[in-house]
């Protein structure tokens, strides 16, 4: 049994104001072949678009480090030194849910009309 623990954004909200929230994705620059080789490698993902992307670097927090000293055949004889993570902040918006929720609902019932 593996046990990993991956960071994720919540949305209290759900879908409400995706479009100004943005999303989320791998990033860019990983090369995806090359991160493969690694079983530690842990994948994170960066905003894309909006306040996601604007953000990130707030709610991105700092990954952890180990560094292990090993002996000549390679057996980890112990931690030379550990560097905790750093979580992310959250973000708080000032907007109202409530309107949000009343005009996305007006704009679907106009879509759906026609």
């Amino acid at each position: 049994m593996d046990i990993a623990i991956k960071p994720v954004r919540s949305y209290i909200y759900g879908a409400l104001a995706a479009h100004l929230l943005g999303y989320v994705g791998m990033p860019d620059d990983i090369d995806k072949e090359e991160a493969k080789k690694f079983t530690f490698y842990q994948q994170d993902v960066e905003g894309k678009s909006n306040i996601e992307k604007s953000m990130d670097e707030y709610l991105r927090g700092k990954p952890g480090v180990r560094y292990l000293r090993k002996n000549a055949k390679g057996t980890i004889e112990g931690v030379l030194r550990e560097d905790p993570p750093e979580q992310g902040a959250n973000v708080f918006l000032t907007i109202d849910a409530r309107i949000q929720a009343i005009t996305e609902e007006a704009l679907r019932a106009v879509s759906r009309a026609g």
